[in-house]
């Protein structure tokens, strides 16, 4: 969990709206990739990057933290100003919330404070999210929200009228009366068809001809943010999205360079997704009978569609 963020107000700038390709039947379309070169690569989606929406007037409060693609918007006419609340991103989902088969988390947490702060008009918080939706309009959203880490969290249905969601293809807004720690959460409807999801390789800074290598591949949700810096290792190439779909089964990653044979498939299974903030599936890589000085990794992804990422691993020594 990462300490509470003050950011000073901002003024609004609003930004562009990017719709989702889909097929005749409203589904998202994705085709078999392979991926060689970080040029060939799709950037990793900015979290920073909201969709369209009202500018705001020029005296609401605006706290805006950027590396998390979070906006809080506090109302002109209440007691609390932008500089009076801390704002509090959670990556980590607690054991105390529970889901529900047909749910999924599509949102990092949010802990918002002082938490006794009550408002007549409601704070927006605009924010990324990574669920697949048809049609972002028709989503079924469910908010868990508790006081404080002590308490068993509370589900509310956005169909109760509060607190108001509103869903976009990348983002959504949540309307606030009072502060506390909240998850959203998307049921999984006919509309609601799966996750964006980031894979990126990572393999050790050194690698010796003459030796094995233990490499993974990260796995986390669209909306979150990229791994912080591993101790001894990199990421050759930029993480890849792949798009999760509900009842296709789970996600199996494969290296085919990995050893033994038998353990280099590797299956998040579709429960370990929709609860999914991020994971990391492991590989091991014997280079003792080559004598190559560079070996390029295959892992392959594969669900619904296929992806195959290929990472240059440099081998050092004689």
């Amino acid at each position: 969990m990462e300490s509470g963020e003050r950011v000073k107000p901002a003024d609004f700038r609003p930004h562009e709206y990017t719709s989702e390709p889909t097929d005749d039947e409203g589904q998202i379309i994705e085709s078999v990739h392979h991926i060689s070169s970080p040029n060939a690569l799709q950037d990793e989606i900015p979290v920073q990057n909201l969709e369209s929406r009202e500018d705001l007037s020029e005296d609401t409060g605006m706290i805006r933290l950027e590396k998390h693609g979070i906006e809080v918007r506090i109302p002109p006419s209440e007691a609390y100003r932008a500089k009076d609340v801390t704002v509090e991103p959670i990556h980590e989902i607690p054991p105390e919330l529970v889901l529900k088969e047909t749910e999924a988390i599509i949102t990092v947490g949010l802990k918002m404070s002082p938490s006794n702060a009550t408002f007549d008009v409601p704070v927006t918080v605009t924010m990324p999210h990574c669920g697949i939706f048809t049609k972002p309009d028709a989503a079924e959203i469910v908010t868990y929200y508790r006081k404080n880490a002590s308490e068993d969290f509370t589900a509310i249905p956005s169909t109760n009228g509060s607190p108001r969601c509103v869903v976009r293809h990348h983002d959504l807004d949540i309307y606030l009366n009072h502060f506390s720690e909240i998850w959203i959460v998307a049921i999984i409807r006919k509309t609601f068809i799966g996750k964006r999801v980031i894979c990126t390789p990572y393999i050790p800074v050194s690698t010796l001809k003459n030796d094995e290598h233990v490499l993974f591949v990260h796995v986390r949700n669209a909306n979150t943010r990229k791994l912080e810096e591993q101790h001894g290792y990199m990421a050759p190439i930029t993480g890849e999205q792949f798009l999760v779909k509900w009842r296709s089964g789970g996600l199996r990653i494969t290296c085919k360079e990995s050893t033994p044979k038998e353990d280099e498939v590797t299956t998040l299974q579709e429960s370990e997704i929709r609860n999914l903030t991020e994971h990391k599936v492991m590989f091991t890589v014997d280079t003792r009978t080559t004598n190559k000085n560079k070996v390029i990794l295959h892992f392959i992804l594969k669900q619904s569609t296929t992806k195959e990422l290929l990472v240059p691993m440099h081998l050092e020594g004689k």
